[in-house]
């Protein structure tokens, strides 16, 4: 079953929630909207990417304190807050900082709903729940098994997910022989995380 509104992932060992709001399947490929709920000191995603133009990120702080970074710029806010990510600017995602629970809502909207962008976002961060409840994700988010991480960066995220710093050319020839190791190996894209009820 591909994510869906309303399908809720925990990750206890990261201190983690994720409840998906609205995904490409309810809105014509063109919208995913995510609620993530951290725990003191968790982050949701640690590892600096940009994203092409084609579409926009916009973060909204619901409750709690919230650290990110956009750019070189660094900032530690209160809730409410909200922040959009320009195209092609290197950024982190949110982590808490505070004393209680960190409540933010991440939104992508893409341009163009045939490029599946927005879907494979979807799928990659069910993946990541998955695996981190077998033990195959570190505390910053990556995924641990190098063929695994490329097959799923490869075939979900790229070309609308980069690494923030290495050329584009080299990240793609270098994730393309992975991920066709990785393949060959047995590896998949996309793996279904076993959902928790949604709250109330």
């Amino acid at each position: 079953m591909m994510p869906h509104a309303g399908l809720e992932l925990t990750d206890e060992r990261r201190g983690l929630r994720l409840v998906y709001r609205a995904t490409p399947a309810e809105t014509g490929g063109r919208r995913l909207e995510m609620d993530w709920y951290a725990q003191p000191g968790r982050v949701t995603v640690a590892r600096p990417h940009v994203h092409p133009a084609g579409g926009q990120e916009t973060w909204e702080l619901l409750a709690g304190e919230a650290g990110y970074r956009v750019a070189r710029e660094e900032h530690n806010v209160q809730a409410p807050h909200e922040w959009l990510i320009p195209p092609d600017t290197p950024h982190v995602h949110p982590w808490n900082v505070g004393s209680g629970e960190m409540h933010v809502r991440q939104t992508i909207t893409v341009e163009d709903p045939t490029t599946e962008i927005a879907e494979g976002v979807a799928r990659y961060f069910e993946t990541v729940f998955a695996l981190s409840a077998r033990g195959g994700v570190d505390e910053k988010g990556d995924i641990r098994d190098p063929l695994q991480s490329a097959v799923s960066i490869r075939e979900l995220l790229m070309p609308g997910t980069w690494l923030a710093g290495p050329p584009r050319w080299a990240q793609s020839a270098l994730f393309a022989a992975l991920a066709a190791i990785g393949r060959l190996a047995g590896r998949k894209a996309y793996i279904p995380a076993q959902p928790e009820p949604a709250s109330s």
